[in-house]
């Protein structure tokens, strides 16, 4: 099976970037869905965020994301809002970029392809440290392939637009 990648548009990435900051706090988890356009030729194109706390407001009120069933119907309805898909999802984490134990018994999205994303340190440091941030896709069966380091880039490309 060929692997799609995943293109973020860098003014993109650095707004969502600054909005997980911004919502963390740099006390508590933060996150958003990706949304957008998948296309026959394998890749998909982000187009628009939706952060966690707009579908949910009390997701980050422990300090880690419980996101809610009423949820998933608000993020439903944003998808039929702009016609786009979802393709994906950013977290942030207190300290490195490795998935958790609870990432991984727990994906965002349960289906096969779904990629989550993940950024250190409440997304603190720069948004264009892209080394620091890790990839992961959803492969069923609580399975993950992990896409960080070097293998990064054929599953998540950052993009001029």
């Amino acid at each position: 099976m060929r692997r799609r990648q995943l293109r973020i548009p860098l003014m993109l990435w650095r707004r969502l970037h600054r909005q997980l900051r911004h919502r963390g706090g740099g006390m508590r988890e933060s996150g958003a869905f990706l949304l957008g356009d998948r296309t026959r030729r394998g890749v998909d194109r982000v187009r628009r965020f939706v952060c966690y706390d707009d579908l949910d407001p009390n997701c980050l009120a422990k300090g880690y994301i419980e996101f809610c069933a009423p949820g998933f119907s608000r993020l439903w309805a944003e998808c039929r809002r702009w016609d786009m898909d979802v393709l994906g999802d950013v977290h942030t984490h207190p300290g490195g970029s490795c998935q958790s134990e609870t990432d991984r018994m727990h994906p965002m999205i349960s289906e096969a392809g779904h990629v989550g994303v993940i950024i250190p340190s409440y997304a603190g440091g720069s948004a264009f440290r892209f080394g620091d941030v890790s990839v992961y896709e959803y492969l069923g069966d609580y399975r993950w392939l992990n896409w960080s380091g070097s293998h990064r880039r054929y599953r998540l490309r950052f993009t001029w637009w």
